[in-house]
């Protein structure tokens, strides 16, 4: 079982989070900056920051292994990999 750990680290001028991704005894460690803009057109600012942080990883672990998750990235960076990442975006929240 994969565990996504997410605490923001700062909110102004720009939201940025560090994220841990814990599978068994192995971690890697991220920091993800989300764009306010970015945020509200995923969210509609329906959910909180820190869940689409988390959302957004369960999309990437279902792609890829945490390994090849790039250690520092701005989110919208993902749907330039995986086009579908803005379409499907809604069906990783909980």
């Amino acid at each position: 079982m994969i565990e996504v750990e997410v605490k923001e680290i700062q909110e102004i001028p720009e939201m940025i989070f560090e994220v841990i991704v814990i599978e068994g005894n192995r971690t890697t460690e991220h920091c993800v900056t989300l764009p306010e803009v970015y945020y509200q057109m995923l969210t509609d600012g329906d959910i909180c920051p820190m869940e689409c942080v988390r959302a957004a990883f369960r999309f990437l672990l279902e792609r890829e292994p945490k390994e090849c998750i790039l250690s520092t990235f701005e989110l919208p960076i993902i749907g330039e990999y995986f086009p579908s990442f803005p379409r499907k975006f809604k069906n990783y929240v909980r």
